[in-house]
């Protein structure tokens, strides 16, 4: 999903470099996966998934300009910059109040949008092309670990 959503918020990906971290062994599924991705349109995004950890996060942070968008299973937050309190001349981070959002239920909504798609021809927000997508970043990450970390450059 998060290759998905990286897709969606930044346009398609020109390049991976990845990490598979398999501990029972290179046939197994792995652990952790990371992976530092270059999009088309010059944004840079990092993917950390799985992890031995003690606790379930699924969050997605976008850093822009004027500030940094988290979503996922927590509370959506957003941090925007102004003036420093303690520097002159200086901008810091400072939370504010979410935009007003309707919550749902993701695979709910995914299931509406597509019976939507077959029943009235409302397109989808994520095709199959969206997904073939995702799928290749996924696959590169894969391949650019077994080749030491070496940068996979990514379909036309």
């Amino acid at each position: 999903h998060l290759t998905d959503l990286l897709g969606f918020f930044a346009g398609p990906a020109e390049w991976v470099i990845g990490n598979a971290q398999r501990s029972h062994g290179p046939r197994n599924v792995e652990h952790t996966a990371s992976a530092m991705v270059g999009f088309r349109n010059g944004a840079r995004g990092f993917i950390e998934g799985g992890g031995r950890r003690k606790y379930f996060a699924f969050d997605m942070e976008i850093q822009g300009e004027r500030g940094i968008l988290k979503i996922g299973n927590s509370p959506p937050s957003l941090m925007l910059t102004a003036p420093s309190e303690r520097w002159s001349g200086f901008s810091e981070l400072r939370e504010t109040d979410f935009p007003a959002y309707k919550p749902n239920n993701g695979f709910v909504a995914a299931f509406e949008a597509l019976l939507a798609e077959i029943t009235i021809g409302t397109p989808s927000g994520s095709s199959g092309h969206d997904g073939r997508a995702a799928l290749e970043l996924i696959l590169a990450v894969y391949e650019s670990s077994a080749r030491g970390g070496r940068r996979v450059r990514l379909g036309s």
